[in-house]
């Protein structure tokens, strides 16, 4: 994914008139530091929210204690000597359960407005993160992508066919749109049978009384 978005944004930038404005587009992701400590700014913040005690609720308040809290468990989960592209289970367990990004991506989209001079690489790093989660997106919404090995040329053909990729969204939309209404609709059906037969079969004896005597009505007119 990242060697097609890289392919895709160079030759873009190679087609532009304006090609002082960027730098050449490199693979820009974030650090696992980046990822672990607004991780753990999420799962902090989770636990603080469900304590009921009012101690520890007014932790939040403190911006201190809480910036603590992070910076202890951010050292209890990073040793000193590991490398940042490596990332143990702990670690992955905690990023992929809080998942956030925190201040990261927001602190940086400022480079949008002049990449080359106010930060190439953090510039980088927000169009990457928007591109990948655009990518991730997509390729559960159509079919030819779900439960695919995807490719590099499979990531360029979403990039660089965005009409196309607009057109099959839609389509995707309306497939599940029509399968919600559907399924409202069986739901529906499903609880006015369930009422019918809760009326066809009451145990009440005074119900039964009713519908024999309706039934022996008929019987006699005939």
């Amino acid at each position: 994914m990242n060697e097609a978005i890289k392919e895709f944004y160079n030759d873009v930038i190679s087609k532009s008139d304006n090609k002082e404005w960027y730098t050449t587009c490199e693979n820009r992701t974030l650090k696992k530091k980046e990822l672990l400590e607004v991780a753990l700014r999420k799962k902090i913040l989770d636990e603080i929210l469900a304590d009921s005690h009012i101690n520890n609720a007014s932790e939040i308040q403190n911006k201190k204690i809480y910036e603590d809290k992070v910076e202890e468990r951010l050292k209890e989960l990073i040793k000193d000597n590991e490398k940042d592209d490596e990332i143990n289970e702990e670690q992955l367990a905690v990023i992929e359960n809080y998942t956030s990004y925190m201040g990261i991506i927001d602190s940086k989209f400022h480079t949008i407005i002049y990449p080359k001079a106010l930060g190439p690489q953090n510039f980088w790093k927000v169009i990457s993160c928007y591109t990948r989660a655009y990518l991730l997106i997509v390729t559960q919404m159509i079919p030819k992508f779900i439960n695919k090995q995807l490719t590099k040329e499979d990531y360029l053909y979403i990039l660089k066919n965005p009409k196309h990729i607009h057109t099959e969204i839609l389509e995707f939309c309306k497939i599940k749109k029509d399968e919600d209404k559907k399924l409202k609709e069986d739901a529906k059906v499903s609880e006015e049978l369930k009422k019918t037969k809760k009326v066809l079969f009451n145990p009440r004896k005074s119900s039964r009384k009713r519908y024999q005597d309706n039934y022996i009505q008929l019987y006699s007119s005939l």
